[in-house]
C-alpha cells in the first residue's frame, strides 16, 4: 500500500456508489458500533476520540453525528477528497492524515479505532505490522472494531451451483449481498488471495452461459473489477484469531442480521 498509489484503480470513487454491504458498512453495523461507542464515551469526561482507518463515508458521518473528535488516515489525500461526495454531511470537522497504515505516525492517542476489511489490501506479512500500528495509536485498554472476510467451506461443488441455488432461494436478495461471502470462498480458499479480475472473467462465462441475468450481472460490472489490478488478502479465521491475539484481546464477536453476516463478524478488541 505505497502512500500514493490507489491500488483499486483510477475507478474506484467512481463505482463506489454501486457497492453495497457487505463491501461497506451496513446500518445495522452502525447500530452495533454505536452501542459500543457509548459505552466508551460513558466512561470519558470529554468527547471520544475516533481513529478512521480509510475514508469510508459511512464511517465519516457516523463519527459526526455522533459528535465526537474524529482523525481519518487514509493513504492518498485525492482518494479522500472524491469519496466526499458520497457523504451526507459536507464540510464536517474532522481531521485528515495522509498516511501509508504501515507507517502510521501519530502523536495523538485514540479512545476507539474502526475499519471495514482493512487487512484485505495489506500483504499477509504486513498485518501484524498494522494490526501493531493501531494498537500502538490506540490508549490504554482503547478498542478496535473491525469487521472481517473469512473462507468457509460451501456445500456447492462450483459458481454455477452458487448462483443457481441463490435464483432458487433467495431472488429476493440483492445478488451482491447474497452471494459475496460463497465468491469469497470459491476464489480465496486455497490461496488466501481473492482476484477482482479473475473473478469477474468468471462471471462473465457464467452470465454468457445465462447462468447469471442480465440484470444482475449490470450490478457486478458497475463494481469495476475488471479495472482492479490487486488481490484481496482473505485470512482463514485461525490466522486471523492468530494475528490479533498478538496485540489485543477479544471483547466480542458480534453478527448482524445482514444476510452474509454469519461468515463476515464484527470483532470488537481491546489493545493489550
Amino acid at each position: 500500500m505505497t502512500k500514493n498509489k490507489n491500488p483499486w484503480g483510477n475507478s474506484f470513487s467512481s463505482v463506489w456508489q454501486y457497492n453495497v454491504p457487505p463491501a461497506r458498512p451496513s446500518f445495522a453495523e452502525l447500530v452495533l458500533y454505536s452501542k459500543h461507542l457509548q459505552e466508551i464515551q460513558n466512561n470519558l469526561k470529554e468527547k471520544a476520540k475516533i481513529l478512521i482507518l480509510g475514508s469510508t463515508p459511512e464511517f465519516r458521518d457516523w463519527a459526526f453525528e455522533k459528535n465526537v473528535e474524529s482523525t481519518v488516515v487514509d493513504y492518498n489525500k485525492e482518494n479522500y477528497r472524491a469519496l466526499n461526495r458520497f457523504m451526507h454531511h459536507q464540510d464536517i470537522n474532522e481531521s485528515f492524515i495522509e498516511s501509508n497504515w504501515l507507517q502510521i505516525n501519530i502523536k495523538e492517542r485514540f479512545d476507539l479505532a474502526v475499519a471495514d476489511h482493512a487487512v484485505g489490501v495489506l500483504k499477509r506479512e504486513d498485518v501484524s505490522i498494522f494490526l501493531k500500528n493501531v494498537a500502538d495509536a490506540l490508549k490504554k485498554n482503547g478498542i478496535f472494531i473491525t469487521k472481517q472476510y473469512f473462507c468457509f467451506k460451501m456445500s456447492y461443488k462450483n459458481l454455477e451451483e452458487l448462483f443457481k441455488s441463490y435464483y432458487e432461494k433467495l431472488p429476493y436478495e440483492n445478488i451482491l449481498e447474497a452471494t459475496m461471502n460463497g465468491l469469497i470462498s470459491f476464489e480465496a480458499m486455497d490461496t488466501g488471495n481473492f482476484s477482482f479480475k479473475d473473478v469477474f472473467t468468471k462471471l462473465k462465462k457464467l452470465y454468457s452461459d445465462k447462468i447469471i441475468k442480465a440484470e444482475d450481472f449490470k450490478k457486478f460490472s458497475d463494481l469495476g473489477w475488471e479495472n482492479i489490478n490487486f488481490k484481496l488478502f482473505i485470512p482463514t479465521e485461525v490466522e486471523w484469531k492468530k494475528l490479533i491475539n498478538q496485540y489485543f484481546e477479544v471483547l466480542s464477536i458480534e453478527r448482524t442480521d445482514d444476510i452474509y453476516a454469519e461468515t463476515m463478524p464484527i470483532y470488537f478488541l481491546k489493545k493489550k
